[in-house]
């Protein structure tokens, strides 16, 4: 059997998405009618739950009635996002000895029940010195698909991953950005109809202080 896989346009994505949502809709005013209720979230989840635990997610989602798959799409179309910061120090025995912190942010891309379906992390250990740099950080990007929609979305790797520090050491910069993609055969025809790429950019300072941006 020849599979066919092609991006689609803004436009093509904002229409299958507006068709979704009506369907959406019409299924609102249908739930009492026999059948499963495609706009329950517990309905939708165990939908998700049963495709992430399938041997070949491809062909159940293809096995899904219209409506079901209407319903999986929409579920796992990102909508919102949300930010986390983690701050570990570490211990300090003396004046002078380095002062070490973990540096952690985190942005998570979110769908419309508030879901978290994928995470970009941004993971720094660093150490200064009498206001300086001391050392190399250990900088760590990593990107993750939360386990609920992990059929429906992948984690396409980072597009780069950078650093540097100052000549005087007195700051360290790294930067990432991470890419992720939404494909499924819709209506026998497998489409990218979701992506998301994030760039986290975090900067650290001799006398203890950071600061972070994303975009």
């Amino acid at each position: 059997m020849n599979k066919q896989t092609r991006n689609i346009g803004v436009q093509e994505v904002i229409g299958l998405i507006v068709t979704i949502g009506t369907v959406m809709l019409l299924l609102a005013e249908t739930a009492n009618a026999a059948g499963p209720d495609y706009r329950d979230p517990e309905t939708i989840r165990q939908l998700l739950t049963d495709l992430g635990n399938a041997a070949d997610p491809v062909a159940a989602f293809n096995a899904l009635p219209e409506e079901a798959q209407d319903a999986v799409v929409w579920a796992s179309t990102p909508v919102g996002e949300e930010s986390e910061v983690i701050v570990l120090n570490g211990a300090v025995d003396s004046d002078d000895m380095p002062a070490c912190r973990r540096h952690i942010r985190k942005k998570h891309k979110t769908n419309p029940f508030g879901w978290k379906i994928a995470t970009y992390t941004s993971d720094t250990w660093w150490c200064r010195l009498d206001g300086e740099i001391h050392g190399t950080p250990e900088f760590n990007p990593s990107g993750q698909v939360h386990r609920l929609f992990r059929a429906t979305w992948r984690f396409a790797g980072h597009d780069y991953t950078q650093e540097s520090i100052a000549t005087d050491r007195t700051w360290h910069e790294d930067e990432a950005q991470g890419r992720f993609q939404s494909c499924l055969p819709i209506r026998g025809i497998r489409v990218c109809i979701n992506a998301w790429t994030i760039t986290i950019t975090k900067t650290h300072y001799g006398n203890g202080t950071q600061t972070w941006s994303w975009s």
